[in-house]
């Protein structure tokens, strides 16, 4: 107990006077686990109900939902996946590319207003060694975007916040939507392949999703360590 206090004091002194980028964390790493935990008792309550809206509809009519829903942290993009992928099929996953792409954007330019220049200076203060390893790689920012979206454990608006408050950049932020697609493709398939909305959202234990997320995993913390331990690039002479 007296480790846990300790913990949470430095954190609070991390973010002492920075309380608009505090909440942000705390937003999204709450928000949309108790948004899907909602959606999903509404769906399991009456999945006829559901499977009757959607199945005349275009998914198209469902995209600046999922859009917003995702760019302001309210669900998460695995559940958006899966339940897309049960619903609609393989004709909505181009939508939801698309729908990623606009909530990286809303996400991050979000984190960007929440965060301003004299906070994030102020923040990365707090942290002297991750500031001048930023520094030294900001022209490998893309990898760490990379192996952050393929993280199966590091949620995207999460992420979005954390590549404001970085100042990763827009292209690298938003146009690495790319780099999420195999975990995508996981949740996607995973709900696409479901028999029903019971097994939808309880997906992810077939011994190929295991062995997928593992390796992402894998994959991912191998890609994070690599960025911050390896060597610094020279600059030339």
């Amino acid at each position: 107990m007296q480790a846990l206090t300790s913990l949470l004091n430095a954190w609070r002194k991390r973010f002492q006077g920075q309380k608009q980028l505090f909440f942000a964390f705390l937003w999204v790493s709450t928000i949309p686990f108790l948004g899907s935990a909602l959606l999903s008792a509404y769906f399991l309550r009456d999945p006829e109900y559901l499977l009757q809206i959607t199945e005349n509809s275009s998914p198209l009519l469902f995209f600046p939902a999922l859009s917003l829903s995702m760019g302001f942290a309210l669900l998460p993009t695995t559940f958006v996946a899966i339940s897309c992928g049960f619903l609609f099929g393989w004709q909505a996953f181009p939508l939801l590319a698309a729908a990623y792409l606009l909530a990286s954007a809303i996400g991050y330019a979000l984190g960007l207003r929440l965060d301003t220049k004299k906070d994030q200076q102020g923040f990365l203060q707090a942290f002297p060694r991750l500031e001048t390893l930023l520094q030294q790689r900001a022209a490998r920012m893309g990898d760490l975007v990379f192996f952050v979206r393929i993280s199966p454990i590091i949620p995207f608006a999460l992420s979005n916040v954390l590549f404001a408050t970085l100042r990763a950049g827009w292209k690298p932020s938003s146009f690495g939507i790319p780099r999420m697609l195999p975990r995508t493709l996981l949740a996607f398939t995973s709900g696409y392949l479901a028999a029903d909305i019971y097994s939808a959202l309880a997906g992810g234990d077939a011994a190929w999703e295991i062995s997928l997320i593992l390796l992402f995993l894998l994959l991912s913390g191998w890609g994070i360590l690599r960025f911050f331990r390896g060597s610094t690039p020279q600059k030339n002479s």
